[in-house]
């Protein structure tokens, strides 16, 4: 059935639909089939896009089956290394009738609440916990948040700017598009899907303001303040303020000749105090959280320096918004975010080569079928459809931000834009664009009738235009790219996309051409447009392996590191990465947190004799934070509690890896050093961690000397070895000349030069003595034949041992000869009397609630191994004692009183309880209010 307003010839009039942006959004028309007179509500049609959205985006799942979302990550890990742990955290404490407020498994201790980014005031997440908070169910939740994106798109275009169908390709291209596949396990997501919303909303508060628009705005608000993300909520609330703000300048009514602002009831600055209060509204309601995510983040250490603003994409990687993965085929692109750079200023940020602050990343696919589409809904924009007009511009400032193209990244000297990583976070933004104009488009080109074929068919040139350069582009690349190796896999995928890409969009044109105007045209061109989407979610496929045990061994490891109780533990290389053990309460050192409590983060770079310059370079190879497997027994490192260590190979000391990773100064014409795992085949051990260093490539970092001995030398301890056949062409080459320099004030010296074929199943260890040496060059060079694509090569098993190397002690448990390992460490237990490291017995009720047996009430000083913050107090008997907490903050001294067997420790702090005390009045007052008003409305009524 046809859903146009306008029955003349089955279309909609060229008048009526440029007259729709201008209506008001809380108003819609009735939809009559033209050809029944049967008619169509909002509701209908509502339904109808709901099962559209809802079968895409069930065909098209990249990860199958739902509980699968909880363990896999698709594009950026942090969706699994942090949003799912901090979900069930959340969930278990509010089983035992407790906020979150401190997270006791990540780090030394940390406030939970206080990190914005957990979430825990988003209603939706409720639902989940009340259903028990289970993996399939946390699949069905993402899902749904992609299935509400879409239907909020969808009601957002369907009042403002497009006919039906253009609104359900509108939503599809968003909610089941690339972008929140991409990113549906991240929390950014919770903010950016009500930006349509909010743009219906906030609007009203401009144009027509009432209580009932304000308080909606202001609930919308705070569910996108609540979202988590800081950026995405800042950015989502900044478009929708700029889009009021926007149709408010543009209305026809308030003439062409302007006048100063004004107080008046049509003035500029009276219109926009509506606004205003609808967003301290917002505020006040999210103080709760709010409040303590102030208040931490000044006490935190953060990677986003003041040059962070100035990073951006490679221009490439706009090539993958046409066809998913065409990344892929450009050699060259940035490999790692030049982190040496983020202490810069901005003026000095802005003083580097352009190509110095491009780090790696891809926009997420739109498709070509989106993207053309757009191109139409752009050019067809104009002054008459304002809305068109608003995502265009919008469109072309964010891309050009996002790339960092020339006067575009101005806009990183302004705060807090100079620390906000526009590489990343508008994302979401220019997708909405795109899927926004792609419905325009839509109707521009498949609601014309025959008789306004010329004006529609003006738009096809640039869109054609703007869409073959591109897929020739890509084409040729895939031709003209050498065969062989990996690397066709990707190319025939891409090929194959491409392809069918360029098939619907020349099906398209043609339909275009030959039936402008016939309903069955319009509706076999919608289908094909979300068979495009279909396409683009298919695409995307998960390519992070995190490494972690199987089933069985992760049963066993994880009731063996429960029996630890308070003491934590860590894992080395990368092995179950950083903060998932905490979803199964197991306490770890490492964190990938994106606020890391200062105290924290000075103690790890502590260990790690790195400066926090250092530390930034150290955390990004492996995104975690984490102390180096050498300095695991330094003293500072006892301050982290440990207990346990477990890894998926033998553990070899060898954090001197990262630390030349860090500091060092490289020469790599061929391949950048890298973190990389050897294999041996037989020998001890099986596989081994090390060095990667391509042959010719040399990298010269000085040597970590604060251990106990200080300066008194070292040994620098090294196997030569070669990757395993099959991580690169030629694996197994005619061999590679190894070379060790070492250096202090007196000059250098040769410590090591050997030549080294790769036959043969191990290689003797290198052990050189090296006193007072405070630099080493490790280099490699090109065998007999100087066949440098052969030479995958490096130094495993490489560690800097000042005063002696002393071997880790044998594994407590292991699966097998290939691992897990577990390993028993010295270090003091969580909580202890002062003059003795004999273990308290302590039961924790509670993240933030903890009691610790403190033996016979013979009194004495309790120390306790948790970071401290304000809000910790310590009771005993009922009577609050004083809490000394130590200069770095990484643990508390409770002097507990004769006649006291037990003590309590609290977590209660006042940001909290102040924020949640104004959150809980504003919705009160809020409530109040409004039923007032209805009240008040009933009574004037006839």
């Amino acid at each position: 059935m046809s859903m146009e307003v306008n029955h003349q010839k089955g279309t909609m009039s060229r008048k009526d639909k440029e007259g729709e942006s201008g209506k008001d959004m809380g108003q819609r028309p009735q939809k009559v089939s033209a050809k029944h007179g049967v008619k169509w509500g909002a509701q209908a049609e509502t339904m109808i896009a709901s099962v559209v959205f809802f079968a895409i985006l069930a065909i098209s799942g990249p990860l199958g089956p739902p509980a699968n979302y909880a363990d896999t990550p698709l594009v950026d890990p942090a969706g699994i290394l942090q949003v799912y742990p901090w979900q069930v955290f959340n969930a278990d404490q509010i089983g035992k009738s407790h906020f979150p407020l401190w997270n006791h498994l990540t780090a030394i201790g940390e406030p939970h609440m206080a990190n914005i980014q957990t979430a825990f005031l988003y209603p939706i997440y409720w639902i989940w916990q009340a259903a028990g908070a289970g993996k399939t169910g946390y699949g069905l939740l993402l899902l749904l948040k992609l299935w509400m994106a879409s239907i909020f798109w969808f009601v957002f275009a369907r009042r403002t700017m497009t006919s039906f169908a253009g609104a359900v390709i509108c939503g599809a291209a968003y909610g089941c598009g690339g972008y929140c596949l991409w990113f549906l396990q991240l929390i950014d997501v919770n903010s950016q899907m009500l930006l349509p919303l909010l743009l219906i909303f906030l609007p009203r508060t401009v144009k027509r303001p009432d209580f009932k628009s304000l308080i909606a705005s202001a609930f919308l608000v705070f569910l996108a303040l609540a979202g988590g993300h800081p950026e995405a909520s800042f950015i989502t609330v900044l478009v929708a303020v700029l889009y009021a703000l926007f149709l408010f300048a543009s209305e026809k009514e308030r003439g062409r000749a302007g006048s100063a602002p004004s107080l008046g009831k049509d003035g500029f600055l009276a219109r926009l105090i509506p606004m205003a209060m609808a967003g301290a509204l917002g505020l006040l309601l999210c103080m709760a959280v709010l409040l303590p995510f102030i208040n931490y983040l000044g006490r935190c250490w953060t990677m986003h320096g003041p040059g962070f603003g100035f990073f951006h994409l490679d221009p490439r990687a706009l090539f993958n918004l046409f066809v998913p993965g065409v990344h892929r085929l450009f050699g060259g692109m940035p490999a790692e975010i030049p982190v040496e750079h983020v202490g810069k200023t901005a003026l000095e940020a802005f003083a580097l080569a352009y190509s110095a602050t491009s780090v790696p990343g891809n926009l997420p696919p739109a498709g070509l079928v989106v993207a053309a589409l757009a191109a139409a809904g752009a050019v067809s924009g104009s002054a008459k459809s304002r809305t068109a007009l608003f995502f265009t511009g919008l469109f072309l400032v964010l891309t050009g931000l996002t790339l960092g193209l020339p006067g575009f990244n101005l806009i990183a000297f302004i705060p807090p834009f100079n620390v906000n990583s526009n590489f990343k976070f508008f994302f979401s933004e220019i997708h909405a664009c795109l899927a926004a104009l792609a419905g325009v488009g839509f109707d521009r080109i498949f609601l014309s009738s025959a008789r306004g074929w010329g004006r529609s068919c003006r738009a096809w040139p640039p869109m054609a235009a703007a869409i073959s350069v591109p897929a020739i582009a890509l084409v040729s690349l895939a031709v003209l790219s050498s065969p062989g190796g990996a690397s066709s896999i990707p190319r025939l995928e891409l090929i194959a996309y491409a392809g069918l890409g360029l098939l619907v969009f020349s099906t398209l044109l043609f339909l275009a051409v030959m039936a402008p105007g016939k309903r069955s045209a319009r509706a076999l061109s919608c289908l094909l447009v979300l068979f495009s989407i279909y396409l683009v979610g298919k695409s995307v496929v998960p390519f992070v392996t995190l490494e972690r045990p199987g089933k069985a061994e992760k049963s066993e490891l994880v009731s063996r590191l429960l029996e630890s109780g308070e003491k934590r533990q860590t894992g080395l290389d990368g092995y179950w990465p950083a903060n998932l053990p905490a979803a199964e309460s197991i306490k770890d050192v490492r964190s990938s947190d994106a606020l890391f409590y200062k105290p924290y983060a000075d103690l790890i770079n502590e260990i790690n004799g790195l400066s926090p310059e250092e530390g930034l370079g150290y955390f990004y190879p492996s995104y975690f934070t984490r102390p180096s497997p050498d300095r695991i027994s330094a003293p500072a490192a006892k301050k982290l509690c440990l207990d346990r260590i477990f890894s998926g190979h033998a553990w070899i000391p060898n954090g001197v890896v990262d630390l030349a990773l860090a500091r060092g100064d490289m020469i790599a014409p061929a391949a950048k050093p890298a973190r990389s795992v050897f294999d041996y085949g037989s020998g001890f051990p099986r596989e081994a961690p090390g060095l990667f260093l391509h042959a010719p490539g040399s990298i010269c970092f000085t040597l970590n000397q604060a251990h106990d001995r200080g300066d008194e030398g070292g040994e620098l301890y090294f196997r030569p070895g070669f990757l395993q056949s099959g991580n690169g062409p030629g694996a197994r080459g005619d061999g590679t000349i190894f070379i060790a320099v070492l250096a202090d004030e007196g000059g250098k010296r040769l410590g090591y030069a050997r030549m080294i074929c790769p036959e043969g199943s191990s290689f003797p260890p290198v052990k050189i003595e090296s006193p007072g040496s405070s630099m080493v060059k490790l280099s490699t060079l090109p065998g007999v034949k100087n066949d440098n694509r052969s030479d995958w090569s490096g130094f495993s098993e490489l560690s800097w041992h000042p005063g002696g190397y002393s071997p880790p002690p044998g594994p407590v448990w292991s699966a097998g000869a290939d691992g897990p390992f577990l390993y028993k460490v010295d270090h003091p237990p969580w909580a202890h009397l002062e003059n003795d490291l004999a273990p308290l017995p302590a039961a924790r009720e509670a993240g933030d609630l903890v009691r610790i047996h403190a033996g016979k009430g013979e009194g004495g000083t309790v120390v306790i191994h948790e970071a401290w913050y304000p809000g910790w107090t310590a009771e005993a008997k009922g009577g609050s004692l004083y809490i000394e907490a130590a200069p770095d903050k990484t643990s508390m001294k409770v002097r507990l009183p004769e006649g006291s067997e037990n003590l309590t420790l609290r977590f209660v702090p006042a940001d909290f309880r102040v924020g949640l005390f104004v959150s809980l009045v504003t919705v009160l007052v809020s409530f109040s209010l409004l039923i007032f008003i209805k009240s008040v409305k009933k009574k004037d009524d006839p």
